[in-house]
């Protein structure tokens, strides 16, 4: 088990990597290798490329961002996914049948960002990092603590996928790097074509109440 660096209002701390973090900031958090093999990881950096900025920046993102929905159109994405779906099953703590709503992918160039916000009406949240240059912005979590006011900071690196609860205020710092950083998001949902029977309200204020 090798160590990653994560920073709690401005303090370093080394942490277990595969990192799962829950105690710290009352949230289950996991970041770990995905070990995509290097022919879809091509593959997607290209398709994102090729793509550009089809938000022209209108989104939190503040980057080149693609549709919303490549998982629909292209084989790579849709890999991905089926790995993040999967990574959701193993963490939740309760046994509900999820599907992709959404997955993008984004380029960051020197001086973009990604604004605070969450993606509420989700389950869980995700990213996958394809290039990740050494002097990249962390990715924030915000309002984490007991007064809400706590950021947390993780130093995602190329494989990495992160998973986290869709409520949880997130954000990325303006990049001060010459390199792009590429990476892939996504959003988990309910499958509601498998859950007819179900108060999607009722298990969306459980789980927020499980957690934090």
């Amino acid at each position: 088990m090798s160590k990653r660096k994560c920073t709690v209002e401005s303090i370093d701390y080394d942490v277990d990597f595969p990192m799962t973090v829950s105690a710290t900031v009352r949230c289950p958090i996991e970041l770990r290798k995905l070990n995509l093999n290097a022919q879809t990881r091509s593959s997607l950096i290209e398709l994102i490329l090729e793509h550009g900025d089809e938000q022209n920046h209108s989104s939190n993102v503040k980057a080149d961002m693609t549709d919303w929905f490549m998982h629909t159109r292209y084989k790579e994405f849709r890999e991905l996914t089926i790995c993040a779906e999967a990574l959701s099953k193993k963490i939740s703590k309760d046994n509900i049948d999820v599907t992709t709503f959404d997955c993008w992918g984004a380029v960051y160039r020197k001086g973009e960002e990604t604004i605070k916000h969450t993606h509420w009406g989700n389950l869980w949240s995700w990213c996958y990092y394809l290039k990740v240059p050494s002097d990249s912005p962390p990715f924030r979590f915000e309002d984490i603590g007991e007064g809400k006011t706590a950021s947390f900071d993780i130093y995602p690196q190329e494989d990495d996928l992160l998973m986290f609860p869709s409520w949880i205020s997130h954000s990325v710092p303006v990049s001060q790097s010459d390199e792009e950083r590429i990476m892939v998001a996504g959003n988990i949902q309910i499958n509601k074509s498998k859950s007819q029977d179900i108060d999607y309200d009722s298990i969306m204020q459980t789980m927020v109440e499980k957690y934090i």
